[in-house]
């Protein structure tokens, strides 16, 4: 009896385990007696992403002025605050001047700019320039060309009202400030008094992608009017007004926002290319920034990243940049007032007039991408050439 005590529960196990293989029997039996399909052979689907050909917008080279004799230059830019312009500024400038026969190009990017001062890591360079945030605590090297690109902080000549930077209230601090506007130019040297140069933002249409002309719109083919930057859904209640504008005149048009940066870039600018205008509108509402001084220093990256297109381009009124830009056009008053609207009454009727008249939309194309060649990476890197020779 202690026998079958110990073995009642493995004779249980083993009769519930032979019913369940008894059963997986039964039901293969029953599967095999089911008519055969023969297995197709059906790979998933994978998602579909369009590649364009890289442009090697780098292997142009640069010649540039004659230079004495050959330069050592470091862009410095801070770990933090290094995407967006101060990449364009920074990396891709650096890359292109480094094609340049006597320049050689380093790009260091830092935490802390007085750790980095005090170690004088600078001593066997010609050239040093700080990109976006300046570096104050270096002002003690001596003998070697400093400069100082603004490139997009609209900030850095008034961090308070009346009141400068630390490091900024010394002139001579910097052999040279790089601004992006003239008017930021003008500021600079009053408050400043140091030298400065005007270098402005390159685009980044390397691919050379250009728009598509159409005269007229079609419920297949429909008018595109782009937003460059911004977000969608802050800008949806502009879309709707101006559509509730322009809709009775134009039935078939479509009002988008898209972007010029990141990884997408190529894809942004193919898109781009399929719109008939463009309009870089104000984005100094809401920043830290004083609205005033955001509208008086931003630059014309967006600007000119439309029209690298040659789409033309209606630009936000109070920007100082977008004016200076206008007045390369050489287009009437009246034309000029209506590429610079600064509401959006006025910018749906400066829609209206380039939709509805292909001769002058076609006219502002053509100058559009005319002027953006000043805006290429090669134009603006040569200009950065003549400024570093300058200081030999």
């Amino acid at each position: 009896m202690a026998l079958s005590a110990k073995a009642g529960p493995c004779v249980w196990w083993c009769r519930r385990t032979a019913a369940t293989l008894s059963a997986g029997v039964l039901v293969l039996a029953l599967l095999q007696q089911l008519p055969q399909v023969e297995a197709l052979d059906v790979e998933k689907p994978k998602p579909t992403k369009q590649k364009y050909p890289k442009c090697n917008w780098v292997g142009h080279g640069l010649s540039g002025p004659v230079l004495t004799r050959p330069m050592k230059v470091r862009f410095v830019y801070k770990q933090w605050g290094s995407a967006g312009a101060t990449s364009m500024r920074g990396r891709q400038i650096a890359r292109i001047l480094d094609t340049h026969p006597n320049i050689t190009v380093h790009l260091l990017r830092v935490r802390d700019c007085r750790t980095y001062c005090r170690s004088s890591p600078d001593k066997d360079l010609s050239h040093v320039i700080y990109v976006k945030y300046p570096c104050p605590s270096c002002a003690r090297h001596r003998g070697i060309f400093r400069a100082l690109d603004v490139v997009d902080n609209i900030g850095f000549l008034r961090s308070t009202p009346g009141s400068l930077p630390r490091g900024f209230s010394r002139p001579g601090t910097y052999s040279s400030l790089i601004v992006n506007t003239h008017a930021m130019a003008a500021d600079a040297k009053k408050l400043m008094r140091q030298r400065t140069t005007v270098i402005e933002h390159q685009h980044n249409n390397f691919c050379n992608i250009t728009a598509t002309f159409k005269t007229q719109a079609t419920e297949a083919e429909p008018f595109k009017v782009y937003f460059i930057g911004g977000r969608a859904g802050s800008l949806s209640p502009m879309f709707s007004e101006l559509k509730g504008k322009l809709s009775p005149t134009f039935p078939h048009l479509i009002i988008e926002a898209t972007q010029v940066s990141g990884s997408t870039l190529r894809e942004d600018f193919r898109r781009l290319s399929t719109g008939d205008v463009a309009v870089v509108w104000d984005q100094c509402k809401g920043t830290r920034f004083n609205p005033s001084d955001c509208r008086t220093y931003k630059p014309n990256t967006r600007a000119a990243a439309a029209m690298s297109t040659g789409l033309p381009a209606i630009l936000y009124g109070k920007y100082s940049g977008h004016q200076e830009l206008v007045k390369q056009f050489g287009v009437t008053a009246e034309l000029s007032e209506a590429l610079l609207p600064n509401t959006v009454t006025k910018l749906a009727k400066s829609i209206k007039l380039l939709l509805g008249d292909p001769e002058i939309r076609h006219k502002l194309a053509t100058r559009s991408k005319q002027i953006s060649e000043r805006y290429s990476i090669q134009s603006i890197a040569q200009q950065y050439v003549s400024l570093l020779a300058s200081g030999q």
